[in-house]
């Protein structure tokens, strides 16, 4: 049998930001078994991705410019899990909240923020709250 390029999904983690991180093993691989040291490519999927979108630019970029097969559908479907687990819309909405605020670098910024943003923060859930409390805190407000 001939020396055939692979791709797998090689490690799933997921960080206390609920980011999902992928790495992939590319490898050349004869009768089923492994003949030379993998290449590694990463990926990130944060919450809120589009994860059918990502997979698309993960295989754009394994096909056309690294010269290895697409990431085969069984290994998605493994991964989809560890997706639905972890982005749900507490957590999409949590990490959207911590970069729209990350960007504010003051208090009366962060202040002037919650006021034009009253009915949104009303609405919030305690922890998305203790999020802008503890960013208020930091700025010194």
């Amino acid at each position: 049998m001939a020396i055939e390029k692979a791709t797998w999904i090689d490690q799933i983690e997921i960080t206390r930001d609920r980011v999902v991180q992928v790495r992939f093993g590319l490898g050349l691989v004869e009768n089923g078994n492994l003949v030379a040291d993998p290449k590694w490519h990463r990926t990130i999927f944060e919450p809120g991705v589009d994860a059918d979108g990502q997979v698309a630019a993960v295989n754009e970029s394994l096909t056309k410019h690294l010269g290895y097969p697409a990431v085969p559908a069984d290994e998605v479907d493994r991964l989809r899990p560890y997706l639905q687990i972890s982005h749900t819309p507490e957590f999409v909405a949590l990490f959207a909240l911590r970069r729209e605020i990350s960007n504010i670098t003051d208090a009366a910024s962060l202040a002037a923020w919650q006021t034009e943003s009253a009915a949104r923060v009303a609405r919030m859930p305690p922890r998305q709250k203790a999020l802008l409390d503890r960013r208020m805190a930091e700025l010194g407000g």
